[in-house]
Formats: C-alpha cells, structure tokens, sequence
C-alpha cells in the first residue's frame, strides 16, 4: 500500500513539473478566438473579350482556442455578355480547408493543411446551350481552378491586423483591406 502511494505522489509530481508544449494565448489572440463571415467581390472586366465578369467569395472562417482554424465558404462566378447583356456563366463552387493560426507581431498568420483543402462546383443554373457548354469547360476546368485556388490559400502569408474588436476583424494584405464580422 505505501509502494503505491509513494508512485502516486512521484506520478503528481512529475505531472505538475510537466510544462504545457502549447504556450497560452494573448490577450489578443483571445480576442480573435471565433467564428467570422466574409465576403469578397471582384469585378473582372479584362478576363474575356466582350465579356464582364463577377466573382463572388463568401464564407467563414473559425479561430479555434487551440489555435487551429477552420473555413469554409462558396466562389460564385457570373459572366455577362456586354453585347446581348446575356447571363452566360452563373456557377458555384464549395470550398473548406483547416489549418493553424497565431499572431505574432500584430499579423495574422493562417496556415492551410493542403491535405484538407475541398473545392468543388455545387450548382450551375445554365440555361442557353451557350452557357451549358461553357459550364463543361469550367467543370473540366475545376480541377485547374481548384489547384489555383488551393495555392493562394496554401500561402502562409502575414496579414496586419488593423482593428480586432468584440465584433469585427480587419486585416491588410498586399495594399488591400479586408473585413470580418464576428458572428460566435
């Protein structure tokens, strides 16, 4: 009985001399900690020739406490003919991804796990047979959209923080603002 006693107290004391390998959050990181919506729109007038172009991400993005994140979101790509002011495009995409996040220095830094990037076209609402044989392209094109996409997310590029509060993120990357309302 005291031999047992004895190892427990030998087992509590190496345990309480253990330090912890995750250091504990700042005061700004706890600030960060949850789940935000963003969208971004982009007008692509140079893509195409006589074409206007729209594209459209939106989704969330969750800073766990253990410092792991996750997003999730769709890509909508609406093309226009400027001649017959036409809908020739109208395509959705789902994406996620998981990674890990910390702040060091006032930047964000993201960084994605490829193996658990998804990207995937959800739904077409094509109509002329114009538009049905561009949305093939596109479908066949997925997989390079995909790769292209999976590579700018995969970047473990800094972004400033320039305002964090109880709801709302705004971070700097490459000249540009970016915006996230905290919604958890």
């Amino acid at each position: 009985m005291k031999t047992t006693f004895t190892l427990i107290l030998v087992a509590c004391a190496l345990l309480a001399g253990c330090k912890s390998t995750t250091t504990p959050l700042t005061q700004e990181e706890e600030k960060l900690v949850g789940k935000y919506y963003f969208s971004e729109t982009k007008d692509l007038e140079k893509m195409v020739e006589g074409m206007s172009a729209t594209f459209l991400m939106e989704g969330y993005t969750e800073y766990n406490s253990d410092r792991t994140c996750e997003n999730e979101g769709t890509v909508k790509i609406v093309m226009v003919s400027k001649n017959i002011k036409e809908v020739i495009i109208n395509v959705q995409y789902q994406f996620s991804s998981e990674g890990n996040w910390k702040i060091e220095n006032g930047e964000l830094m993201e960084v994605a796990n490829p193996e658990s990037f998804r990207f995937e076209l959800s739904k077409s609402d094509a109509k002329s047979e114009a538009a049905k044989k561009a949305v093939k392209v596109l479908e066949r094109a997925s997989g390079m959209i995909a790769s292209l996409i999976k590579d700018s997310m995969m970047k473990s590029e800094n972004a400033k923080i320039i305002e964090l509060t109880d709801t709302k993120l705004v971070m700097e990357q490459d000249g540009q603002q970016y915006t996230a309302t905290k919604v958890k």
